[in-house]
């Protein structure tokens, strides 16, 4: 039995490549509870639009926020095991899809990125105007780093919005992660895997917007840091790629977090290198620094064979909850975490949160809410405002093949965050510090 900061693998599966790809593919989230999610559309600062998906809970519950990695979104299967962790513990779930990322294009001459901290902080704020309960957000991968950066560039004003948050298998040095995932295997296994994606969206955006960028660079693109010369950067307000990965990467500047944050990084992640890693002395003292061994990117298999995805998710919640929801400092070693035993997880909670837990299981319905991818962007004045018929929310189904149900109306119209949930106007509403 192990402690998540010295993490080890279960022993059938070896090496960070496995460990990374076979989470992913073969060991799910458990089956028959795939998150019944609701629906909601923004209109974004600029004009354009971002779609959010939520799983109520109880007023006054924490409120989960997560921030998806590079082309994923809520049905990726961290996302759901997330999910399924937030339900069991009674709390508001939301994923807020970056541009592009719900199932439908976005309509502006601009994409997402690793350091989009402005939007991380948009995103952030529409939810604290609603929420009734303590706030907390996990980043995974680009997510993840794009949440330090808000985090880093908030300062002490990110502690009205959020209790505390998670970073994980974030690329805190993009340069090195750039680097490491556009040589030898990961070129093949990983970048060909994200272009395969990314390219095609690019090149909608193009047709949204001609001569937006450089369409016949993009297409010869072989590798990241050509797709991010020449259509990352340019579209968000960066010189250059250098420039773009210089300035967005959350690892110079974690000194200055003040808010209780864990950054949660496996030494054996094939593509954010271990010598890239911050030590303690370059983390600051709100940062939690988690670095086992074994892991992959954003894996963490545990259990018999073939094992599951749960064991990531809960110890981050148990240490969200520990810094967040119960108010202590959590202790240096995190949750106890077995990847022998069939469960992955054997907790070790104080009697207050234990005690927590059950009061806002109890509170629940039977059924509640159904079964159970770099430095500041600058907004470009060409964005479109999307007509009233672009604007409605569409159902798309979700990559794995989930159903996401049909958005909530009120007198014909698509409801709000609050009507979801079933809060007080955020007009009429003091926000909770």
């Amino acid at each position: 039995m192990t402690a998540l900061h010295d993490y080890r693998a279960p022993c059938w599966l070896p090496g960070g490549d496995l460990q990374t790809i076979w989470p992913a593919l073969l060991s799910r989230p458990r089956r028959g509870a795939a998150p019944d999610y609701i629906r909601e559309r923004w209109q974004a600062p600029d004009g354009d639009f971002i779609d959010v998906d939520h799983l109520p809970a109880p007023r006054g519950a924490p409120w989960l926020v997560l921030f998806h990695g590079l082309e994923g979104s809520s049905s990726s299967h961290y996302a759901v095991a997330f999910a399924q962790a937030a339900l069991a513990r009674g709390w508001h779930f939301s994923v807020p899809h970056f541009r592009g990322c719900s199932g439908e294009p976005n309509l502006a001459p601009r994409s997402y990125h690793s350091g989009d901290f402005e939007e991380i902080g948009w995103m952030l704020g529409r939810i604290r105007d609603y929420a009734d309960g303590p706030l907390l957000a996990a980043g995974v991968s680009l997510g993840g780093n794009a949440l330090l950066r808000w985090a880093e560039e908030a300062g002490s004003t990110a502690a009205p919005l959020v209790r505390a948050l998670a970073a994980i298998s974030a690329p805190l040095d993009l340069a090195a992660a750039g680097a490491a995932i556009d040589h030898g295997f990961n070129r093949l296994a990983y970048a060909r895997h994200f272009l395969r994606t990314m390219k095609p969206r690019a090149l909608a955006k193009w047709q949204q917007h001609p001569r937006l960028f450089d369409r016949d660079r993009l297409t010869a693109a072989r590798t990241l840091r050509d797709f991010d010369d020449c259509f990352t950067a340019p579209l968000h307000g960066f010189c250059s790629v250098d420039d773009y990965w210089r300035r967005a990467s959350a690892k110079p500047h974690l000194a200055a977090i003040r808010v209780p944050s864990l950054v949660l990084n496996a030494r054996n992640d094939p593509f954010v290198p271990e010598a890239s890693l911050p030590n303690p002395n370059q983390a600051g003292p709100a940062v939690m620094l988690w670095q086992p061994d074994h892991g992959g990117h954003v894996g963490f298999p545990a259990g018999h064979f073939p094992g599951h995805v749960h064991a990531m998710p809960e110890a981050v919640c148990d240490w969200l909850e520990a810094a967040g929801v119960n108010l202590r400092t959590p202790p240096p070693s995190p949750a106890p975490l077995s990847s022998s035993r069939g469960s992955g997880l054997c907790r070790a909670r104080s009697a207050r949160s234990a005690a927590l837990r059950r009061i806002l299981r109890s509170s629940l319905p039977a059924d509640p809410g159904g079964s159970a991818g770099h430095g500041p962007h600058r907004s470009d004045s060409r964005g479109c405002r999307p007509s009233a018929a672009r604007c409605a929310p569409s159902i798309p189904s979700s990559p794995s093949g989930h159903a996401i149900s049909a958005p909530l109306t009120v007198a014909g119209r698509p409801a709000s965050i609050a009507e979801i949930f079933g809060l007080p106007s955020a007009r009429r509403m003091a926000i909770a510090p």
